[in-house]
């Protein structure tokens, strides 16, 4: 196995904490993890037992952009030296190519381990001792419970308490208020689903369920984890997904894990209960954290209030000249000599009219009968046309005709 420990730059040092008689730090200001990733404030295990075992200094590394790189050519996890407990848990990480080794074709793999305690490598000669807030395409958000044990086979214990229903197969998924079984112990169930896992769910690469709340492959997800006492309660993309109560322990070492797939992480960050207020957007999975969206509106705008609304770069200005009922839906518009503008309205997108009814999409012709700059009535110039996107007007010779660009009939 390859375990290492780094110099004594210590997390205490870079990071608020206040620290507790008996060893947990818990957070009284954001601490950045990747920061003490870079800092050595970790350790690192890599099994040797795994089909995969590339060194830590391959298997994490940052990139230009500040982002950590997990490659996936390992089996393991880094672990921060430090134990923590009453925190709220905040990772952005997205899966930007394909599985590998003994997870080649699987479904996409890895998780935040925490509550970390024991040996090095006492699950199975590659895991830590602890709870799992398991991250893989399909079930973000699951719970595994990791008892371990040490060389000579003494117990570690890691144990918690779930509310569950069963699936259609049986298998133990979250809901809060129901029946409450021990979980961890020996003879006793170690996974809890989160509340909607699929239960069609596949280990292969690229699954997305109906009702999954994870980002889909190449976009970024937020996971949530808050440690509040003995309770764990977890949320991906701001969406409350599975809790694990009466946790033994309730604080550790937390962990990232490399696990047969390349992983990039923006985000690993540590806040004070109560503190983290951020709420997720879901421009977020394709871009910044910071990208703007209006919110949504629950009636149409009137054609002024569209106006008034559309932001301007530079010394411009916008002026209404023609809306509803002269056009409807418009995509493309152009002018000919005489000042009218030929619109193309593509009512039919995305579905069609239906099967055996003509097409919706028309070339209206608006004329500006009192010359003030706004269009003052419609004549339909071309009918009945299959999902029009555009339309130009040709040489001067025929400049009253426009071409369009339709689908044939």
């Amino acid at each position: 196995m390859i375990f290492r420990h780094f110099p004594a730059a210590c997390l205490i040092a870079l990071t608020p904490l206040s620290p507790l008689l008996h060893g947990a730090e818990v957070p009284t200001a954001k601490v950045d993890l990747l920061q003490s990733i870079k800092s050595a404030g970790v350790t690192y295990f890599v099994s040797q037992k795994q089909t995969l075992k590339d060194s830590p200094e391959q298997i994490w590394t940052f990139g230009e952009e500040g982002q950590l790189k997990i490659s996936g050519r390992g089996f393991g996890y880094l672990a921060t030296k430090a134990d923590y407990k009453d925190y709220h848990l905040v990772i952005e990480y997205k899966f930007p190519g394909p599985t590998m080794g003994s997870r080649e074709n699987k479904a996409r793999d890895n998780g935040v381990l925490v509550h970390g305690h024991g040996p090095e490598g006492s699950v199975g000669g590659t895991w830590l001792a602890s709870i799992e807030a398991q991250i893989i395409e399909g079930g973000t958000g699951d719970i595994l419970v990791l008892p371990g044990k040490t060389e000579d086979g003494t117990p570690v214990p890691t144990t918690m308490t779930g509310e569950f229903v069963k699936d259609r197969d049986g298998e133990l998924v979250w809901q809060r208020g129901s029946e409450k079984l021990p979980m961890g112990t020996d003879g006793k169930p170690k996974r809890l689903n989160w509340a909607k896992r699929d239960p069609d769910w596949a280990d292969k690469a690229g699954f997305y369920g109906k009702n999954d709340v994870q980002s889909k492959f190449h976009e970024w997800t937020r996971m949530e984890v808050v440690a509040e006492g003995d309770k764990l309660t977890y949320y991906v993309n701001g969406v409350e997904v599975n809790e694990a109560l009466e946790c033994k322990p309730a604080e550790g070492r937390i962990c990232l894990q490399t696990e047969g797939a390349e992983m990039l992480v923006r985000r690993f960050e540590l806040h004070p209960l109560g503190k983290f207020k951020e709420t997720w957007n879901p421009a977020s999975a394709s871009g910044g954290t910071n990208v703007p969206v209006r919110k949504s509106r629950e009636s149409a705008w009137s054609p002024e209030e569209t106006r008034k609304s559309i932001e301007l770069d530079g010394s411009y200005e916008v002026e209404l000249v023609a809306a509803e009922p002269l056009v409807r839906d418009p995509v493309e518009v152009c002018w000919d000599a005489q000042g009218r503008m030929f619109v193309a309205d593509m009512i039919d997108y995305p579905l069609g009219a239906g099967p055996g009814k003509p097409p919706l999409s028309r070339i209206q012709c608006l004329y500006d009968d009192d010359g003030d700059g706004t269009y003052d009535r419609a004549v339909t110039f071309a009918p009945e046309m299959d999902h029009v996107q555009g339309l130009a007007l040709p040489g001067r010779a025929h400049r009253d005709d426009p071409y369009t660009d339709s689908f044939p009939p």
